[in-house]
């Protein structure tokens, strides 16, 4: 295991497009960790960032490979990576049992990033990562933040 932390921020724009208000925050967080991150640990401790983000594909508002190509490059740069949740891309996306299922795989993620890391904080910024509270709340190593825009 890891000795470090690990930041979960969970989003859905930002990440693989930049439609919006949510977009131009994780953009900023980016663009911060690119430049900063070794300030930020040597302040608040070591920690690993990890970015969750529904699966992207022809599904996705805006979609860009360019932005997730500079989003994996900012994370992996700093040992951690982009994860995609999986979720039922034929059912309407902005509806509560697509978030159901996405807080649900954030969740689940957090857990997995809790097996290599001591602490992890996921970080939820949209709606559909509403629930994350409800999902993670049973991982002792697992604190959440919802920060919703």
């Amino acid at each position: 295991m890891s000795t470090t932390n690990a930041l979960l921020y969970c989003a859905v724009n930002g990440i693989a497009n930049n439609t919006n208000g949510i977009g131009r925050q994780t953009k900023t967080l980016l663009a911060t960790l690119a430049r900063r991150h070794h300030h930020l640990s040597a302040r608040a401790g070591a920690f690993t960032p990890y970015l969750a983000v529904p699966e992207p594909g022809p599904a996705t508002w805006g979609y860009n490979e360019d932005d997730l190509r500079y989003a994996r490059h900012v994370v992996e740069g700093l040992n951690g990576q982009v994860i995609t949740l999986p979720y039922d891309t034929r059912r309407p996306f902005w509806q509560p049992d697509t978030w159901r299922q996405l807080s649900g795989e954030a969740a689940r993620a957090a857990g997995h990033l809790a097996d290599r890391h001591d602490k992890v904080l996921a970080i939820g910024v949209d709606t559909p990562f509403a629930g994350l509270a409800h999902h993670a709340g049973a991982h002792p190593s697992v604190e959440v933040l919802l920060a919703l825009f």
